[in-house]
């Protein structure tokens, strides 16, 4: 039985089967997991792989079908680019930015658009890509075929809902910029400076959304935009730079992903955006900034020729950094940061620090671990570089996440009185590390060690901190108080 919609057609479907025949089997499909669950409850659904053989009818069906709260959020995917992989953290920003979230008691807006994300994955819409270890997801992806839906149902003379602005052959749009003045909602993918070059006016506009990946908007083409699109919340842009804060910028919202009705002042996220970009204007109107995002050639930050990191201290609600040095086409190593800031240059109350591509000496974590507030620190695309890396005790007091991915350490020296409120140790291709220092095991709050794709002497190890804090655990009694989780990627043989 192909497409089983709903618990209640199957309930009165299985009337008509006989119970007490054991020779015969039956075999439905259906794009709702609770109808799987509800067949069987004493055996996970399979779920098929491969193409997805639907139908437009089919899909318009199941889009029918959807709550009127989820509708928007759905044909929203059709904004993206085809086969993007999209983060997850970003698309509910969006949606809250948008108004599609509604609020819930008990229930951030962003625990609620989870919730809706989860009944689109359900219903077999949209696919999780990739998970965070609590299992959450990541990012998502939606079959072409839907996204097609989601652009054609979007662009229909009743909803106006988004379009999609392609290159003519003639060197223009299709269709016509002069048609932008419909819609709610744009993505242009090719072409972007030509395209706000051509002065659109789109007074309906709400989310202009650019994945391209060619170009720099600066900070004309950027008050071009908004001064085009006035009631625009959102704009996604690949990459964004200015030497000034844009005078209109408090219409803005993926810039900012949320911002209140008034003024930039309420601006909570921010990036990426470039080191020249960082200047004292654009830092004291955004004092309400939250997260960061900063790349290209992070050295430009410490030379102080026009951003500045001295300008990072103002920045006193900023909780979350990520700072890419991506230098190319120079290549990594002729770029890479020589140092970091005295800790008191960092934002004063900064919990989450994310480096990617710096090539930092091993020796500058003396720095990061003065930072009083700092609970998450990601060190990932040889962030750090170096043979040996040894603790200095009395740094990190507050560190809860310690992610190294990609380095060519080989020892580490370390122990509890280094990390010593340490829940999660995440290690990712540290092909040359030797082993994990023993001494992690006596970390109370160690909670979790994730290791993947490290040599067979560092799962050895990992498995001997394993055997320390469980024997420990059942001495105390504790074995069900924060369990210890070991996980190897690929697994052990």
């Amino acid at each position: 039985m192909d497409d089983v919609r709903t618990v209640e057609d199957w309930d009165r479907l299985q009337i008509a089967l006989l119970k007490s025949n054991k020779r015969g089997k039956v075999l439905i499909t259906s794009r709702h997991v609770e109808v799987a669950h509800f067949a069987n409850r004493d055996r996970r659904p399979h779920r098929l792989s491969g193409r997805v053989l639907v139908t437009s009818d089919e899909i318009a069906m199941s889009y029918d079908k959807l709550p009127y709260h989820l509708r928007a959020c759905f044909l929203y995917f059709g904004m993206f680019p085809e086969d993007f992989e999209i983060p997850v953290w970003n698309l509910i920003r969006m949606w809250i930015a948008e108004g599609f979230v509604q609020e819930k008691d008990g229930s951030t807006l962003e625990e609620t658009a989870e919730s809706y994300l989860e009944d689109l994955v359900n219903r077999n819409l949209v696919y999780v890509d990739k998970k965070k270890h609590d299992g959450r997801p990541k990012t998502c992806r939606i079959h072409d075929m839907l996204r097609e839906f989601c652009i054609t149902e979007g662009g229909n003379d009743g909803e106006k809902f988004l379009q999609e602005m392609k290159k003519s052959n003639d060197g223009g749009f299709e269709p016509p910029v002069s048609e932008v003045q419909k819609y709610r909602r744009l993505c242009v993918h090719s072409d972007v400076v030509n395209f706000i070059s051509s002065k659109p006016y789109g007074p309906y506009v709400r989310s202009f959304v650019s994945f391209s990946k060619e170009i720099t908007l600066e900070t004309h083409m950027i008050s071009g935009i908004l001064e085009a699109f006035k009631l625009l919340r959102v704009l996604e842009a690949k990459q964004l730079e200015f030497s000034r804060f844009p005078s209109n910028m408090y219409q803005l919202v993926h810039l900012s992903q949320y911002v209140g009705n008034d003024s930039d002042q309420k601006l909570q996220t921010l990036g990426p955006i470039s080191p020249q970009s960082c200047t004292e204007e654009v830092f004291e109107r955004t004092p309400s900034l939250k997260r960061l995002g900063i790349c290209k050639r992070l050295a430009l930050l410490l030379e102080g020729k026009s951003g500045s990191f001295d300008n990072f201290v103002n920045l006193s609600s900023l909780e979350k950094l990520k700072l890419r040095n991506d230098v190319f086409p120079t290549a990594p190593l002729e770029g890479k940061l020589l140092g970091l800031p005295q800790h008191y240059k960092f934002p004063p109350n900064l919990k989450s620090l994310t480096l990617l591509e710096t090539y930092l000496d091993w020796s500058h974590m003396s720095i990061l671990g003065l930072l009083d507030n700092l609970e998450v620190l990601k060190l990932k695309e040889k962030a750090f570089m170096g043979k040996c890396w040894e603790g200095i005790e009395g740094g990190f007091r507050r560190l809860k996440v310690l992610h190294i991915e990609r380095t060519d350490l080989v020892v580490w020296v370390a122990s509890q009185h280094h990390f010593p409120r340490l829940r999660r140790l995440e290690l990712k291709n540290c092909k040359d590390l030797r082993e994990i220092p023993i001494g992690l095991a006596n970390i109370p709050s160690l909670q979790l060690l994730d290791v993947l794709y490290c040599k067979f002497a560092v799962i050895a190890s990992a498995k001997k901190i394993r055997d320390v804090i469980e024997t420990r655990q059942k001495e105390e009694q504790t074995a069900n108080v924060g369990k210890f989780k070991l996980i190897i990627f690929p697994p052990d043989k």
